[in-house]
């Protein structure tokens, strides 16, 4: 898993956003929207490369996706009035 190291600056600007908004009434988070994304590979990691080598031998095969590995981004978003299509 990849994930961003949160700094504690990071932690802070987080912490006063949340505390801004704290109070927020429903007609103001309904101008608010939140979306993510998800990408979804078709092999388990498209940035291996493997190598296989034979016990004793000098040789080895070098295994590779050839024409592209496939996958799909997944996009969608909510807000208080409802969500998005995928």
């Amino acid at each position: 898993m990849v994930c961003v190291r949160l700094t504690s600056r990071h932690r802070r600007d987080r912490r006063e956003w949340a505390t801004e908004h704290v109070n927020w009434r429903r007609n103001e988070w309904s101008n608010v929207p939140f979306s993510d994304e998800s990408s979804f590979s078709v092999h388990l990691d498209n940035r291996s490369i493997f190598i296989w080598r034979d016990r004793g031998s000098g040789g080895f095969v070098h295994e590779s996706v050839r024409f592209g590995s496939g996958g799909v981004l997944v996009y969608g978003g909510i807000s208080i009035d409802g969500r998005t299509d995928l």
